[in-house]
């Protein structure tokens, strides 16, 4: 879409690029350009970039060196709704362990297969714990076979897509966040919002 809306011939037009994510770690816009140069020229088009953080601002400056007409704007998020959302309904089982919960598209970026070898390495250790990984995507089947082939089903859940995820998040003694990248994680500000100490890796 930045490529397309680059290229408006509307001279009365002012034009915004939205991003929201990291791409100096994770530049995934590469396959719609030819080459880097052809990115930033048509970043130079835009009259403002809108970075969804302050570290997705710093890694655009790096990966584009461009400096100007560049400003952060946070997501809304409305707490509110959040909390009202985790007491719809219980999810509370009655688990004595540990209990971790992480919230995502099961995607590369995410981590979850680096947060399988630690769920391996946890049960090895003897700690008594689960995680539960709410999420729909692209690496659920090799999820499940990493799963199966390590027999960690006893402490690892893949609960799939959850239209409420939050009352998992009330549930949980712990939240985390494995992503190898991020432009600002908004599940990480909610599970804060439900009061929830976080494990994360160093993204956005």
């Amino acid at each position: 879409s930045t490529r397309i809306i680059s290229g408006s011939p509307n001279k009365l037009s002012k034009k915004y690029a939205w991003v929201h994510i990291d791409l100096f770690t994770n530049h995934w816009t590469k396959i719609c350009y030819k080459n880097l140069t052809e990115e930033i020229n048509c970043y130079q088009k835009f009259n403002n970039i809108v970075c969804v953080s302050n570290g997705v601002k710093k890694a655009f400056s790096k990966k584009f060196d461009i400096h100007t007409n560049i400003v952060t704007r946070y997501n809304p998020i409305d707490s509110y709704e959040i909390v009202e959302k985790s007491e719809l309904m219980s999810v509370d089982d009655g688990f004595s362990g540990i209990n971790i919960v992480t919230v995502g598209r099961l995607e590369p970026q995410k981590g979850y297969d680096r947060l399988l070898e630690i769920a391996k390495r946890l049960k090895s250790e003897g700690y008594n714990f689960r995680i539960q990984i709410v999420g729909e995507g692209s690496e659920r089947n090799n999820l499940e076979n990493y799963i199966e082939e390590n027999q960690i089903s006893s402490v690892v859940q893949l609960l799939g897509f959850q239209t409420n995820p939050y009352p998992y998040i009330k549930n949980s003694d712990l939240f985390v966040c494995s992503s190898r990248s991020e432009g600002i994680s908004t599940v990480v500000t909610e599970a804060l919002i439900l009061g929830k100490p976080i494990i994360s890796t160093r993204c956005s």
